[in-house]
This record gives structure tokens, sequence and C-alpha cells, in this order.
């Protein structure tokens, strides 16, 4: 057991597997195994059930984790980049600003009345009544 430098204690694969393993033998409740190890019976459940999906494999995520996680960045920088392309195309197809879908007010008016017209107008209850 370490503890990491925000004062959380850390655990090693082993340490977990041999916790899960003895979890599973079910010869003592969860709360008698986590008070032999010195940890909170919900984190032997935690462990015990992903040892029975993945083995000892499944504590030891860190080096398939960076290689999914690379995969991942690169898809995003390749998408991130093909949207960048697609967006300077339009830019330079429309110029400025995209067109309007007909019917649409322009942004900040609403029915022919203007946003500053609005806001100045006192409140009155007679224009609700």
């Amino acid at each position: 057991m370490a503890r990491s430098s925000n004062g959380r204690r850390s655990f090693s694969a082993d340490f977990k597997a041999r916790v899960a393993r003895d979890a599973l033998r079910e010869t003592d409740t969860l709360k008698a195994v986590a008070a032999r190890h010195g940890i909170h019976p919900s984190q032997v459940k935690e462990w015990r059930s992903r040892f029975e999906e993945g083995g000892k494999a499944a504590f030891r995520g860190g080096a398939k984790q960076a290689a999914d996680q690379a995969a991942t960045i690169k898809d995003l920088h390749a998408k991130i980049g093909e949207l960048t392309m697609e967006r300077d195309f339009f830019q330079e197809l429309w110029g400025a600003e995209p067109p309007r879908a007909h019917g649409r007010h322009p942004p900040g008016r609403s029915h022919g009345h203007r946003q500053a017209d609005v806001q100045r107008r006192p409140f009155s209850w007679r224009r609700w009544s």
C-alpha cells in the first residue's frame, strides 16, 4: 500500500488480486475479509467483481488503457482536422456568415422588434392583464 500526493491509499495489482481471491473463497464474509486486509467492504466487493470479469489483468489496465487512449486521441485529432477543413471550405464559399434559412430572424431580433426597444420599456402590469 502506498499513499499518493493527495493522501489517498493506492494498492498494487497483486494486493487487489489477493484480496479478490480471498473474497471468492467465500469462507468468510466480505466484512471479515475487509477487516483482515484493512480496507472497506465495498472495495472488496468491487475488486472481487473486477477479478471475476478479467482475472489479475483487470487490475493492470495501464498499458492497454494507454494504447486505447492513444488510438482514441489519434481518431479525435483526425476528426478535428476534417471538421476544420469543412469549416474553412464553407467560410470561403459563404463569406463571413453562412446563409440563413428562409423565415428566420437575424440574431438579436425577434419578430421585428429591436432588442434595445424591448429593454427600454418600463414594466407594467397592465400589459399582462
